[in-house]
C-alpha cells in the first residue's frame, strides 16, 4: 500500500488522469482505481499510468474486501522489504 503522500506523488506522475494508484505489487507496478463516478474498476497499471491486463475488481470496495477475506484465512504473510505477498500452496482448514 502507498501512504499518502506517495498516492498524490504517483497520481501526478502518470499520464492516466483518471487513474489513482494506491498500491505497488512486487514488479514495481501499481494498483490504481478507476476515478470515475460510475466506475470504480481495479487495475494493475504501469509506471506511466497503462491500463495492464484484466480488472481485478468492480469496485475498490469489493478488492479491499478480498483481500480482506485473504488475510482472514492466513493467505497473506509479511516479507520484509516486499510487504504482503500471497502464500504458495493450499489453504489451511481452520
Amino acid at each position: 500500500m502507498l501512504d499518502p503522500s506517495s498516492i498524490i506523488e504517483a497520481s501526478t506522475s502518470i499520464k492516466h488522469t483518471k487513474l489513482v494508484p494506491f498500491a505497488r505489487n512486487l514488479d514495481d507496478d501499481f494498483i490504481a482505481t478507476r476515478l470515475d463516478e460510475h466506475q470504480g474498476q481495479v487495475f494493475y497499471a504501469s509506471s506511466e499510468g497503462d491500463i495492464e491486463g484484466e480488472e481485478l475488481a468492480s469496485c475498490l470496495a469489493v478488492f479491499l474486501e478480498h483481500y480482506r477475506d485473504k488475510l482472514l484465512r492466513s493467505r497473506l504473510e509479511f516479507v520484509e522489504d516486499c510487504g504482503m505477498v500471497e502464500k504458495e500452496g493450499k489453504p489451511s482448514k481452520k
